[in-house]
């Protein structure tokens, strides 16, 4: 067994129990924001790394784009979804700037999802060799936005946001 097939293995083990555990959760209480919100957020883990399984086992060029194109889909929705669920838990919803910053998180990842789905270079330019993979992602300057606003900026602030809460 190659490395490769190590990393697309732990993708698809990680989807199993990522969405089973988003489905017991939400099962639990489905009229509970949180848990609802969790399964979400669980359900786009598990989505990116079913994606992730596909996109490594691909192959072909053609198949390992269309992978990672919903692999990029699924990532924008988990800081997105972190970010909600954390303001649920500390009870931070009406808090005016907070929402700001979730409905401005929520467009603009969707903005990068309908980007990243039309034919445009701007999350994912092309796949090119690189290391142990045959179809490695060259990002768009989409991508970056992504990593910066959205995946740092929204994990620091909710890292934040629950250390000040202890």
């Amino acid at each position: 067994m190659n490395l490769l097939t190590i990393f697309a293995l732990s993708g698809l083990i990680n989807s199993v129990f990522s969405i089973s555990f988003g489905i017991l959760i939400f099962l639990k209480n489905k009229k509970n924001k949180l848990n609802f919100i969790f399964f979400l957020l669980s359900i786009s883990v598990g989505l990116w790394s079913l994606s992730y399984y596909f996109w490594l086992t691909s192959a072909a060029k053609e198949s390992a784009i269309f992978w990672l194109k919903f692999l990029s889909a699924a990532s924008v929705l988990i800081p997105i979804f972190y970010f909600h669920w954390v303001l649920v838990f500390l009870n931070k919803t009406k808090d005016k700037i907070l929402n700001i910053i979730l409905i401005f998180s929520y467009l603009l990842g969707f903005f990068i999802i309908i980007s990243t789905f039309l034919k445009t270079s701007l999350v994912i330019k092309d796949v090119k060799t690189k290391l142990i993979f045959p179809y490695w992602p060259d990002a768009g300057i989409l991508y970056s936005v992504y990593i910066l606003i959205l995946y740092l900026g929204l994990v620091f602030v909710s890292i934040t946001l629950l250390s000040k809460s202890l």
